[in-house]
Formats: structure tokens, sequence, C-alpha cells
């Protein structure tokens, strides 16, 4: 499996670079939410907001 994705990520290189850029904006935009929980939970909260928020317009050129 981890073969797959380092072989898709040398296929597509600024594909997952987005895919890591919208990940890390997001974990970082869910730390400045105004909502009353743990840190730690706001970041992974917006890391995976993130990462589906820049899978959604990249979804068809991760299968080609």
């Amino acid at each position: 499996m981890i073969r797959r994705i380092l072989q898709a990520a040398r296929k597509h290189p600024v594909t997952f670079g987005l895919l890591v850029l919208g990940t890390l904006a997001g974990a970082i935009g869910g730390l400045y939410i105004p909502v009353d929980t743990h840190p730690a939970l706001r970041a992974l909260g917006g890391a995976i907001a993130g990462f589906y928020f820049a899978l959604f317009p990249l979804g068809e050129r991760l299968f080609d």
C-alpha cells in the first residue's frame, strides 16, 4: 500500500503537494476556529476537512 502511494506521488507530485498543503492549511485553520474544545481536536478536524477540501477537485487526477 505504501509503495502504491509513493508511486502515485512520483507520478503526480503537484497533486500530492496540493493534498499535503490542503491538509496543513486545514490543521492550522482549525486552530483558529472559535470553538471550546481541545486544540488538538480542532487541528485534527481541520486537517481532515482540509484534506477532503483539497481532494474533491483533484480526485479525478488521482485515478489516472
